[in-house]
């Protein structure tokens, strides 16, 4: 991850989430375009993303090894796609800002502190930039539900990120932004739009879990090695740990040395 990025330390948390995105789209030449992938997304910052059933009141956690620095992205599998890429993006913010420091603890988010604001704005603007927005709206109503949905197909967030950013943009007011907020939902205007089957795709994946290809090699490698537990591999790939063992055929070879850099990981799995 570029060290290069930072941002303003008297700035507001929303200008400075602002600041990191736009130096993240600049840096990854993403100009006003839509992020596709949110996986590329996170391997951008050198993050594995792990999509697994989380209990209901988590929508995602990320530790980071203290030995390799590397660090993993956990997010629930959702039925509200958007919901769960700007969730992605909101922990690719906590990332760049250096919000995450320790892997042994699981933050507690307050919802108004500095760095939750500045990870929220970090997320509407490097997902729905504003150029793109305004551009979208040109020639259009800023209050139609026709150019909210398109904000939203185009850029796949949520009508909330689509009004914040149609108000952050200057384009409708506050109280604009509120009604379409509480009014629309995208299921509602991709049906009316003509595009539900794409967000039925989009809803599809979102709500299945994904493991991470780097994060199942790391541990399959590390449970051949005999310093990885069956149940850290079975947690990445989402399987038993019978059938682990079963496929690689092979128990750990040796006991798992205390200053192992896969120590954190596993010691991570295992409390999952």
């Amino acid at each position: 991850m570029p060290s290069a990025f930072s941002y303003e330390q008297n700035a507001s948390p929303t200008r400075q989430g602002k600041s990191l995105a736009e130096q993240f789209r600049h840096f990854y030449e993403l100009g006003g375009d839509p992020i596709d992938r949110i996986e590329s997304f996170t391997e951008h910052v050198n993050a594995d993303l792990l999509i697994r059933p989380l209990p209901t009141d988590v929508e995602a956690i990320s530790v980071k090894d203290p030995q390799t620095g590397n660090i993993v992205i956990g997010v629930g599998t959702s039925a509200s796609p958007y919901r769960q890429r700007f969730t992605v993006a909101h922990e690719v913010g906590h990332i760049l800002a250096d919000d995450i420091d320790r892997s042994s603890e699981v933050p507690q988010c307050e919802p108004n502190s500095p760095s939750e604001t500045r990870a929220n704005s970090f997320a509407r603007n490097v997902l729905c930039p504003l150029g793109g927005v305004k551009k979208i709206a040109q020639n259009l109503s800023p209050t139609a539900p026709e150019t909210l949905s398109k904000i939203i197909q185009h850029f796949r967030v949520s009508p909330s990120v689509a009004a914040i950013q149609l108000k952050e943009a200057g384009l409708i007011s506050e109280e604009d932004c509120n009604e379409l907020s509480k009014e629309w939902s995208a299921p509602k205007l991709a049906s009316l739009y003509g595009w539900r089957e794409q967000y039925n795709a989009d809803a599809l994946v979102s709500d299945q879990p994904r493991p991470s290809p780097r994060l199942v090699a790391d541990a399959t490698r590390g449970y051949r090695k005999g310093v990885v537990s069956s149940s850290a591999v079975a947690l990445a790939r989402g399987i038993s740990s019978e059938q682990v063992r079963q496929e690689l055929d092979v128990a750990p070879a040796e006991p798992q040395p205390t200053d192992s850099p896969f120590a954190e990981l596993d010691a991570f799995f295992e409390e999952g």
